[in-house]
């Protein structure tokens, strides 16, 4: 009895302890990727109706990957950062995945695989930086610190889209 408590308690902390993993003390991780992933109610509306408010975010803050069922939306969205002042390039593109699947009355989105792009050039040539998010070594730490301000604007109107009904009166 007291082994099967302590295998119970062990299981419980290392849950715990899981699900508070943070990459930089900043990004949320899931099986060792940065992922923003939640589950939103939002009551009396249909699968449809959440579809057609995210079709329409999508479209306007997305290339939209795959838009053929009425289950799951992925689209990939990028935002520009400024690099820091004595950086090698003039821009850091943030690229990310951005999936959305729904249910009546409630939708879920993942955004993860995020990845740093930027052009360095040194002495005239230019070098292509592409690194995921977790490995980075083209900018610092606190540089890669300012993308989580900017997924949660993102996430914030993701989330006011999804509570405002669609207006087809023109």
């Amino acid at each position: 009895m007291r082994a099967l408590a302590i295998l119970i308690l062990s299981f419980a902390l290392s849950n715990g302890i899981q699900g508070q993993e943070k990459y930089l003390d900043t990004f949320p991780l899931k099986f060792g990727k940065v992922t923003y992933s939640a589950v939103i109610h939002i009551e009396g509306i249909s699968k449809d109706e959440l579809y057609k408010r995210a079709e329409r975010w999508v479209a306007k803050n997305c290339e939209i990957i795959k838009l053929d069922d009425k289950d799951i939306i992925v689209g990939q969205g990028v935002f520009i950062m400024k690099p820091p002042i004595l950086a090698t390039f003039n821009q850091i593109y943030v690229w990310q995945i951005i999936t959305i699947q729904f249910k009546d009355g409630k939708y879920k989105y993942d955004i993860s695989d995020f990845r740093i792009k930027a052009y360095s050039v040194i002495d005239g040539s230019s070098t292509l930086i592409d690194d995921p998010i977790e490995n980075h070594h083209s900018i610092t730490d606190n540089q890669i610190k300012k993308i989580d301000p900017q997924v949660k604007d993102l996430i914030s109107s993701l989330d006011k889209a999804m509570k405002t009904p669609i207006d087809d009166n023109w």
